[in-house]
């Protein structure tokens, strides 16, 4: 299976069929802001309609933190027609709530999980493992984004060292975890990641400019992210 690609914050019809054409199967839209960026990529209820309307394959999710979704906000994405919600990690709505998405269809998008290259593989979502009924669709990891060269990092230097986090540990959780990971991808490390990440379902990628000292998620810009994007579609089978 072709592992999906899911991008976050689009904030424009436009922004959102150019993905679509560069085979972007998760398209996510916010409707409140991000201390984390130096940016808006707010839209309103308005773009978010007016995008739905318009993808023909891809799917369209939104973003709402845990502490905004209430019985009415569910009844909102469903009316919307989403097939998903995210919440940033490590937040979890209520239970309630789970389930009122659950019976609706709409699955939970878990994301803004970090990932820190000392971190115990065991322990990487052993928050979620306490809790029942958790509707996931996806778990989304943010690896090493505290990490200049992320990638670099994790393929050289992290083997050097027993206690470290491994490849092999990611793609092991993702064996029996749906798993979207994030990390510094670019032109010429795109492929290679996919290729060492046998069992992920897809990769994430976040448009936004990060405000200064926040190093919590992998960021791009929207130029450099269909630049990326391109040079995936140009190789045959990834």
């Amino acid at each position: 299976m072709k592992p999906l690609i899911k991008v976050d914050r689009v904030r424009s019809i436009d922004e959102a069929l150019k993905l679509e054409s560069l085979g972007v199967n998760l398209i996510g839209v916010q409707l409140g802001t991000d201390d984390r960026f130096d940016d808006d990529r707010r839209v309103s209820e308005e773009i978010l309609v007016a995008i739905q309307s318009r993808l023909r394959r891809s799917k369209l999710f939104v973003e709402i933190l845990s502490k905004d979704l209430s019985t009415n906000g569910v009844s909102l994405i469903h009316k919307w027609g989403l097939s998903y919600a995210q919440v940033r990690g490590p937040e979890v709505p209520d239970l309630e709530l789970r389930r009122g998405l659950k019976t609706l269809g709409i699955g939970i998008i878990y994301s803004g999980i970090s990932v820190s290259y000392d971190d115990d593989p065991s322990w990487i979502l052993s928050h979620f493992k306490r809790l029942p009924e958790l509707n996931a669709a996806y778990f989304q990891l943010e690896i090493l984004p505290d990490v200049e060269g992320s990638w670099a990092f994790l393929k050289e230097e992290c083997p050097r060292y027993v206690e470290d986090l491994k490849i092999e540990d990611i793609d092991q959780l993702a064996f029996t975890h749906p798993l979207i990971i994030s990390l510094d991808f670019k032109r010429n490390n795109l492929i290679e990641i996919l290729k060492r990440f046998a069992n992920i379902r897809g990769i994430g990628l976040t448009v936004g400019a990060l405000k200064p000292g926040r190093y919590d998620v992998h960021a791009l810009s929207f130029p450099e992210l269909i630049d990326i994007l391109k040079t995936k579609s140009s190789v045959p089978g990834v």
